[in-house]
């Protein structure tokens, strides 16, 4: 595997208005890494990863966000909430398979380029296999069209599923 990045960091806020504070120190890991595969002019193919792992300690006193119905409202006079939360843990990991086939063995105009996306979101326990797929048309070395569709989804952010502050009945965003 070939690893195409590793970066590491740290982000601290601290916020205090009246009787309102939020004291957050995040910790990240992230990594990815690919293996491509020339099998022929006509047929490439990538299998790869990316890992996000999180550590954070937050301590707040703030007034919910959300309503009755789990409706939003930044201006919310709703109920003061004080938690801590100290070594909270998150990580998302994904896993692909990208297949590139080029017409006329490697030197036609089409490309397809079926492919599917393995996602675990450990904040929620789901594991979800999202499929895609696109199409390119070269008109000439530097002008094509491209087209694509699939499956996406996006996990819900720690904060949200927190069962202090959050829904721990979350589940992820598909599109």
């Amino acid at each position: 595997v070939l690893f195409r990045s590793i970066g590491a960091g740290q982000d601290f806020l601290h916020l205090d208005i009246f009787n309102n504070f939020l004291d957050l120190k995040i910790r990240s890991l992230t990594t990815r890494g690919e293996l491509d595969k020339k099998f022929s002019d006509a047929w490439n193919t990538q299998l790869g990863f990316d890992h996000r792992y999180t550590w954070a300690d937050a301590a707040f006193k703030l007034r919910s966000p959300y309503s009755e119905g789990g409706v939003s409202n930044p201006f919310s006079s709703g109920e003061l909430q004080e938690e801590s939360l100290e070594g909270t843990r998150f990580s998302q990991l994904g896993l692909y398979w990208r297949n590139e086939l080029k017409s006329g063995d490697g030197q036609g105009p089409w490309t397809i380029s079926p492919s599917i996306r393995g996602e675990f979101y450990r904040s929620t326990g789901e594991i979800l296999a999202l499929p895609r797929f696109a199409a390119k048309y070269a008109f000439d070395d530097s002008f094509f069209v491209r087209l694509g569709t699939g499956i996406y989804a996006q996990s819900p952010e720690e904060r949200e599923v927190d069962a202090g502050f959050g829904n721990p009945d979350l589940k992820d965003r598909k599109s």
